[in-house]
């Protein structure tokens, strides 16, 4: 007769010939002992509770996910998340922001239902990150993963109903830019320092002159590849993504290279933008540091795409123009950056003057 299954526990185990035990999870399976270590040592009260936290994930990994549909009020949030984050994260093109976001959705709405996401609860979840030091931006960030998830669970046939995610309003946008000089000091400062003379300077003349996104130059090779875009020199074109990017509400258009741009871009190294032959995962440290040198403040590496388009637009290109050139909308570029536009508000002017 099979042995009743207690349930999955922590056992402390040694090995044979070895001087250190180990945590273990321990269960039954159709009358057979099964056995996995969690990797952790038993060595102290701490131990045991990071092993008691590896058999929490454990548990949630092999959970049962629902199937077919459900009612909002008998289908758990964190297994929305859950499913999302599965089945989503091969298809988004930035899931670690995603899996960012899912840790602390889970410890605030964990064993909370669907119909629990209200108004009121979504601004105590709000209030809760603000007491950890969180800005509203990002809780923004946040909440956006779990509607999206919980839409993705109604698509998919998951959900009947979906309540309404309320979020914070989000911030005026910036209209922080870079003067000429600006740029040039930047320029100056990070050729001064060791630790980014050869990589920051090349970043910030693609940033400026191509408009392109921070996460995308970091991306650029010099070779057709599947992780990124790529500088095609024969053709004078920069493509902001790999042929197998998954598609995405970034409009990362081809650009063309600047002819000022394109000798900086010249080189044998595989990737563009790189750090002793290495790409570089972020460079906002250096940038920072950069710009501190230059005694210039408020502004980040997405400065200088902003930067780039706020030239454009004083300069009385086109708006339409300059959404194809920085991958955008045209709708965006007139709500962002209309107002820098030489004719800004001619007309209205001018009909006043003849009044």
């Amino acid at each position: 007769m099979p042995r009743p299954n207690s349930g999955p526990r922590l056992v402390p185990f040694k090995s044979p010939g070895s001087k250190t035990a180990f945590w273990y999870i321990v269960w039954y399976e159709g009358g057979q002992k099964r056995r996995e270590s969690t990797g952790i040592k038993v060595a102290s009260g701490r131990d045991s509770q990071q092993a008691q936290e590896y058999l929490k994930e454990w548990l949630a990994l092999r959970a049962p996910r629902p199937t077919g549909a459900n009612h909002s009020f008998e289908f758990l949030i964190s297994d929305a998340l859950d499913l999302y984050g599965v089945h989503k994260a091969e298809t988004m093109a930035a899931p670690e922001r995603a899996g960012y976001a899912m840790t602390p959705l889970l410890g605030f709405w964990e064993g909370k239902v669907v119909s629990d996401v209200r108004a009121e609860s979504c601004r105590q979840y709000r209030d809760h990150r603000s007491a950890e030091g969180v800005k509203d931006s990002t809780v923004r960030r946040e909440l956006g993963v779990l509607s999206a998830a919980l839409n993705w669970c109604a698509l998919d046939g998951y959900l009947l109903e979906v309540p309404k995610v309320w979020r914070p309003k989000s911030a005026p946008p910036k209209d922080r830019w870079l003067t000429r000089a600006e740029v040039a000091a930047i320029i100056r400062a990070a050729r001064k320092n060791p630790h980014s003379r050869h990589h920051l300077p090349l970043f910030v003349l693609i940033g400026i002159y191509t408009c392109t996104r921070k996460t995308a130059i970091l991306g650029l090779q010099r070779q057709p590849n599947t992780t990124g875009g790529w500088v095609d020199l024969e053709n004078d074109l920069i493509y902001r993504k790999s042929t197998s990017a998954a598609a995405t509400n970034k409009r990362q258009t081809p650009v063309p290279i600047p002819p000022r741009l394109r000798r900086f871009l010249e080189g044998e190294c595989p990737f563009v933008v790189s750090l002793h032959g290495k790409p570089l995962k972020d460079i906002k440290r250096a940038f920072s540091t950069a710009c501190k040198d230059a005694g210039i403040e408020g502004v980040t590496p997405h400065t200088l795409r902003h930067t780039g388009i706020t030239w454009l637009v004083q300069r009385g290109v086109p708006l339409w123009e300059v959404a194809g050139f920085a991958g955008c909308s045209v709708e965006m570029i007139e709500r962002t950056y209309g107002h820098h536009a030489p004719d800004y508000l001619r007309g209205a002017k001018n009909a006043l003057n003849r009044g």
